[in-house]
């Protein structure tokens, strides 16, 4: 296998997800980001800490990949984790992320893991962990995800359009785990095509609704506790030159998961997802003497319809830390419809940057968009190579709302 073959068949699995983090904080960033602006002490510590935090993950992955050498077997970042909400107070942790070059054959594929644990002074937490791992000469792909989540969530309504007045805070104890088999069903081509079967399960407790409200009431499908056991099949077809850091290529992947009472579900529906990725490199440029590809330009369209008695826990939302950034799930309903565009460009050292713009609607039904209540948003981002031999990076981006509201993400590996 080719060194080009190898990049682009390496799956990003090891993507620590931050949306529950993300939806608690929100609301209320457009004062975060004035407290910091205009004055506020102890957000502009935060603010500066997190900085800091930045350059330090950044000299500490320098340090390692100077004492391991050109080639090192293991790639280890270590990152720590700060951030504040409302819902929250102070929240810290870390993240690990470990990615495994075989180091007999440097064009197989490498195995990929992470690890995210984090604890607020509320006493909220949220264990995570993602793992690749390939056997079979790189002809078989497993993939996993799991955790624990007791932290708090939000609710606004069903459907494109809400309001704050509708908006109500919920405690939630989440177990899940992920798992799909992906067998290589082509050989001797420039894409990879990939196919297996995969399954999710989930156990939700919800807990302290607020009283008088929509959830109180059980007016919301699946606001009492739920159980999530979906089987389902996968597909993706990628020509990228590299799944965690692309400048060229495309990527397609869909999959078809029914969450069914005979599979212990304690509601039945299906779910349909479609996504498409394209990137193209508009030029190089001479940085630091070093030739380096620049002003990556990436799209992305994608579709989730689901169909039956969708539980709330399940319902697709407008915006996470991946899709449309700038909203955190306000906006949920049966079926999502998102489209994406993003630039990146070098900045220096192990640093880079992003502009990005998303736009999103949801529906009850495939074909029931309203375009005029469709949510769109843009912002910027940084950059810190943390891995830099598998171009594995500590991102943070902060985007702007139709609304006029602020959010900021942080997260490891690109949105898309």
């Amino acid at each position: 296998m080719s060194s080009h073959e190898k990049q682009s068949s390496r799956q990003s699995a090891a993507q620590p997800s931050f949306a529950l983090l993300k939806k608690t904080i929100c609301k209320d960033t457009s004062g975060f980001i004035r407290g910091v602006i205009f004055g506020s002490s102890s957000l502009k510590k935060i603010m500066l800490t997190t900085i800091a935090l930045l350059l330090t993950a950044a000299l500490a992955a320098q340090q390692q990949e100077d004492q391991a050498g050109e080639k090192p077997q293991i790639g280890i970042a270590p990152l720590p984790v700060i951030t504040y909400g409302s819902s929250t107070s102070l929240l810290f942790g870390a993240m690990l992320v470990l990615s495994f070059p075989d180091p007999e054959n440097p064009d197989a594929l490498s195995d990929m893991a992470s690890v995210n644990a984090n604890y607020t002074l509320k006493k909220q937490k949220l264990f995570t962990g993602d793992y690749t791992k390939y056997f079979g000469d790189d002809t078989i792909m497993y993939q996993g995800a799991l955790g624990y989540k007791d932290f708090p969530s939000s609710f606004n309504g069903i459907g494109a359009t809400n309001t704050w007045g509708q908006y109500e805070e919920f405690g939630q104890i989440i177990y899940y785990v992920d798992q799909a088999v992906l067998f290589r069903i082509e050989s001797g081509s420039p894409a990879k095509l990939w196919l297996g079967p995969a399954y999710s399960f989930a156990r939700v407790d919800y807990s302290d609704f607020e009283k008088g409200k929509a959830l109180d009431k059980g007016e919301v499908p699946g606001s009492s506790d739920t159980t999530v056991s979906s089987p389902g099949v996968k597909f993706d077809y990628d020509t990228r030159d590299d799944s965690i850091y692309t400048s060229s290529g495309n990527y397609f992947t869909t999959s078809l998961f029914y969450n069914g009472k005979i599979f212990g579900a304690t509601q039945n529906c299906a779910k349909l997802y479609l996504e498409y990725d394209h990137f193209f490199d508009l030029g190089a440029i001479d940085a630091l003497g070093i030739r380096r590809k620049a002003f990556i330009v990436g799209v992305q369209g994608l579709t989730s319809t689901q169909g039956g008695d969708v539980p709330m826990y399940l319902m697709n939302a407008v915006g996470d830390d991946k899709t449309v950034r700038g909203y955190s799930g306000r906006f949920q309903d049966k079926c999502l419809a998102a489209a994406q565009i993003e630039i990146r460009y070098p900045i220096w050292w192990r640093f880079s940057g992003t502009v990005f713009a998303g736009a999103g609607n949801v529906s009850d039904t495939p074909f029931g968009y309203d375009l005029r209540y469709t949510r769109y948003a843009g912002g910027i981002g940084l950059r810190v190579a943390v891995i830099e031999q598998e171009r594995i990076n500590l991102r943070f981006d902060i985007a702007y709302n139709r609304e006029g509201e602020f959010c900021p993400i942080m997260s490891i590996m690109e949105a898309f």
